[in-house]
């Protein structure tokens, strides 16, 4: 789920997917190792196109929704980019900051859901997210994106399939 809900028919059912996506990316935290490579090889293809989709970014505020372990993010700060990156694994989140600082990058990670009141509207410039929209509800993340963007903000995604009804 990195960062956002499934539709479920009551708050009870939600908090269980979200506790049950929670443990499952937990558990899946790439090594930092992994992580330090991966960044060195610098974006793939499709990952350098949702990256361009939304520059420039150099000063800009961008948030990396479901942002995993950092690398995306990671990516974003090495453009210059004002980065804070969310994920519903609080295991992620840290090795994410780990992956910060070992490549020298500052980046403001944040363990925990998006919600309308996770930021105040108009927060940033730019959203990104790499396989993270098959995760959510379309439905509800959409429209707390669009208030968290300013005016002519730009979002940049990446997904794995086109079975999603946004794409």
């Amino acid at each position: 789920m990195a960062g956002g809900s499934p539709p479920a028919s009551s708050g009870g059912a939600r908090e269980e997917v979200g506790a049950r996506e929670q443990a499952f990316w937990d558990a899946h935290v790439p090594s930092l190792e992994d992580l330090l490579s991966k960044y060195e090889a610098g974006p793939d293809r499709n990952t350098r196109a949702m990256l361009d989709a939304v520059e420039p970014v150099r000063g800009r505020r961008v948030l990396d929704f479901a942002c995993g372990a950092g690398v995306t993010a990671a990516f974003l700060a090495q453009r210059g980019a004002i980065v804070t990156a969310i994920d519903i694994s609080p295991a992620s989140v840290q090795r994410g900051r780990e992956l910060a600082g070992r490549a020298g990058l500052e980046i403001e990670f944040v363990a925990g859901e998006l919600t309308p009141a996770t930021f105040a509207p108009h927060s940033f410039d730019a959203i990104v997210g790499h396989y993270a929209l098959h995760h959510v509800d379309l439905n509800t993340i959409a429209p707390i994106f669009n208030d968290l963007l300013v005016a002519g903000g730009r979002g940049g995604f990446v997904e794995t399939m086109g079975l999603n009804p946004l794409l």
